[in-house]
């Protein structure tokens, strides 16, 4: 049974999504009024520290503020398709269109338009020592979805602090689908070799018994997700993305069917991770003798190290500068050649 604590800290989850729902969320246009509505482009300061394409700010007529992205087709579909999916649970996502939107010296340029959410200074902290109870919750639920949507980019720049608790909030699903290959539900998926979830240092320190953890919340969204969304929903909302990226008819039909059965396995598969997880731990711990090899263990300390180095080194002396000058790169060739490239 989940311990009073952890009780305490599921109701303060609770009311600070209720409230960020009320004092956010309810003033987000949604993705129809998106498509309606007027813009400006922003006139200072447009380019922003953090992705790999070119972006720019736009007003709306009250002067609220929204990103424009430059992106290809796959990119806008899948940022699409999970704010699709997402919606239908109320979860705190940011709404995204696609615009056709006319830009100095570019002309008519197709995009991804999203309303800039209010937020607090700094960035989530790379060691999962210093996250508060509630955002570790928070991001615990997050994962499910994170795996259903086959989205393994989940690192530290992904997220903004928003509202009072400082709730880590995934603000980028472009990513969405491209990690389907990826069928084993473990604490080292990544999603290459330099990027890596952040929420797996969390696991790592769990397993070593650094840290206490209650999974009960993500166990529970596990289930929710699979109950509340009707397979007929899913198949609707992945047939949509599959008619917006034009895939032919035996692809779809396979890609539905893997989101369906992905969703189905939810519940099955988070069961088992915990598990997994709980026993590692008491290993850990001594609490169990270990059944896992020695090349086991070397192997689980490798894939730790390397994550860890992946996460706190390699994201901001490598990762975030060569996503940089990748979008500058990618500007330019807007410029020259009316278009951004594809991956």
């Amino acid at each position: 049974m989940p311990s009073p604590t952890h009780a305490f800290v599921r109701r303060t989850l609770v009311r600070a999504i209720r409230g960020l729902r009320r004092d956010i969320w309810a003033t987000l246009p949604d993705e129809e009024a998106l498509l309606a509505m007027p813009f400006e482009l922003e006139p200072v300061g447009t380019d922003l520290a953090a992705g790999s394409r070119p972006q720019m700010k736009l007003l709306d007529r009250q002067g609220r503020h929204y990103l424009f992205k430059l992106a290809p087709e796959d990119h806008i579909a899948a940022e699409l398709f999970a704010y699709r999916m997402r919606r239908r649970l109320g979860c705190l996502h940011v709404p995204a269109a696609r615009r056709t939107i006319t830009l100095p010296d570019l002309g008519a340029r197709e995009g991804l338009l999203q309303p800039m959410i209010a937020h607090e200074a700094g960035r989530l902290a790379t060691d999962p020592c210093d996250w508060s109870a509630v955002s570790i919750e928070h991001l615990l639920r997050e994962h499910p979805w994170e795996w259903l949507l086959a989205n393994l980019d989940t690192h530290v720049d992904q997220y903004l602090l928003v509202g009072p608790q400082r709730l880590p909030i995934n603000i980028d699903w472009d990513h969405a689908l491209q990690d389907l290959a990826t069928t084993k539900l473990d604490r080292f998926n990544m999603r290459s070799a330099t990027v890596a979830p952040i929420r797996n240092l969390f696991y790592s320190e769990y397993a070593a018994g650094r840290v206490r953890a209650d999974f009960y919340g993500m166990l529970l969204e596990a289930r929710r997700i699979e109950a509340r969304i009707s397979d007929r929903r899913v198949r609707r909302i992945v047939r949509q993305y599959c008619d917006e990226r034009a895939l032919p008819s035996d692809r779809a039909r396979e890609l539905t069917e893997q989101i369906v059965q992905r969703k189905r396995g939810l519940p099955a598969a988070f069961d088992q991770f915990v598990a997994d997880l709980e026993l590692e731990r008491r290993e850990s711990l001594g609490m169990v003798p270990s059944q896992r090899s020695p090349a086991e263990k070397i192997s689980a300390r490798v894939q730790d190290a390397w994550q860890r180095l992946a996460i706190t080194v390699l994201h901001d002396h490598v990762v975030r500068p060569s996503l940089k000058a990748y979008r500058v790169v990618l500007g330019v060739g807007e410029r020259i050649f009316g278009r951004t490239p594809r991956e």
